[in-house]
């Protein structure tokens, strides 16, 4: 196993170097030095959750609630650094889903098998 280790770690070192890690990196290191954007994201996935919780139980204040949230998802639009982030990150991630589907195949071992609806297949 400690071959199959290094050749892992020389994969991973592999990954880091294409350009959609790259770019996910970068997107990320911007998104974490902008506290602006940050709070922006989380404060809307709060207004989120709020609105789920006030739909749910059908309270009082839930047009206003939404109306809120909406509001901040127009401000998340409108951010190059939350939207960068967001792109670059799902573009990696569907790079690494590829790969994870492709080794499935080559040694017929399911590494990812896809979900079959709702959150947990």
């Amino acid at each position: 196993m400690n071959n199959l280790n290094k050749e892992i770690k020389k994969f991973s070192e592999s990954i880091q170097k294409t350009k959609d890690y790259q770019d996910y990196k970068k997107a990320s290191e911007i998104y974490n030095n902008d506290k602006e954007a940050q709070k922006l994201l989380k404060d809307f996935q709060e207004a989120q959750r709020a609105s789920a919780i006030f739909q749910q139980g059908d309270f009082p204040g839930m047009a206003e609630q939404r109306a809120k949230t909406e509001e901040l998802l127009n401000e998340v639009r409108k951010s190059k650094v939350i939207n960068d982030w967001i792109k670059t990150k799902r573009k990696a991630q569907g790079a690494i889903s590829e790969m994870a589907i492709t080794l499935s195949n080559d040694l017929d071992l399911n590494f990812a098998p896809p979900q079959k609806g709702g959150c947990c297949g």
